[in-house]
């Protein structure tokens, strides 16, 4: 089944909803920038965030994401509460942060790049690490299909990630050496620009595009007299 919209605006967020609500797998054809994917969102707040000087309202609202890992827990509920009591805030350490999370040695460690100056592809490499402070998905005895999906999506933003600062690194001037600051301005214009499909192996869906992209489709269609 295909479902053609004239444009992609308002229409295909709410179809999408639709679709999932009532558990009908649902393939939409439209590229997205990965800055939209929650886990490049994720890295660019954390960026974002640094740039700021840690102000703790900007952190909340990163690590209340739940691809932080945190949020959407207990643990993480209990957190969003304290820090909220004591806003505003700013800089590090994190009152309240749990003890065995990662973010609590993690984030200090990237204060020192405010003060650095380095070469674009130093700068790429130091940003593609950021991936690591995503966790590793755990793969149980039962697992949807909904969430393989997801896990399946994630990954592919953080190699489109990759790739869009591999492609800033290229159109940089070799021998400059940038701020953090200034870097990051043009790999988050890079980010934006560059186009992001989520994979989805699945055949069995209702395919949902635009009139553009139908005129590529052949799909077998049906009529049925009344």
């Amino acid at each position: 089944m295909g479902i053609l919209l004239r444009v992609r605006d308002p229409y295909a967020p709410a179809l999408e909803t639709t679709l999932a609500r009532f558990g009908i797998p649902a393939r939409l054809y439209f590229a997205d920038s990965p800055a939209a994917h929650p886990a490049i969102d994720f890295i660019a707040r954390v960026v974002r965030a640094l740039l700021d000087g840690w102000d703790h309202l900007a952190l909340l609202r990163v690590l209340r994401m739940p691809v932080s890992g945190l949020g959407a827990t207990p643990q993480g509920d209990r957190f969003d509460f304290n820090i909220r009591e004591r806003l505003p805030g700013r800089g590090l350490p994190l009152p309240d942060l749990p003890a065995d999370s990662i973010f609590r040695e993690s984030l200090p460690g990237l204060t020192a790049w405010l003060r650095e100056r380095l070469a674009a592809d130093q700068w790429v490499a130091r940003l593609k690490t950021l991936r690591g402070l995503i966790p590793a998905p755990v793969v149980g005895n039962q697992v949807s299909a909904g969430q393989w999906e997801a896990w399946r999506s994630t990954a592919a933003a953080l190699d489109c990630f990759d790739a869009a600062l591999d492609e800033d690194r290229r159109g940089a001037v070799e021998f400059r050496t940038n701020p953090l600051a200034e870097f990051w301005r043009r790999a988050d214009a890079a980010l934006e620009l560059t186009e992001f499909r989520a994979p989805y192996a699945r055949r069995d869906v209702v395919h949902v595009l635009d009139v553009v992209e139908a005129r590529q489709w052949e799909l077998p269609w049906c009529s049925c007299a009344e």
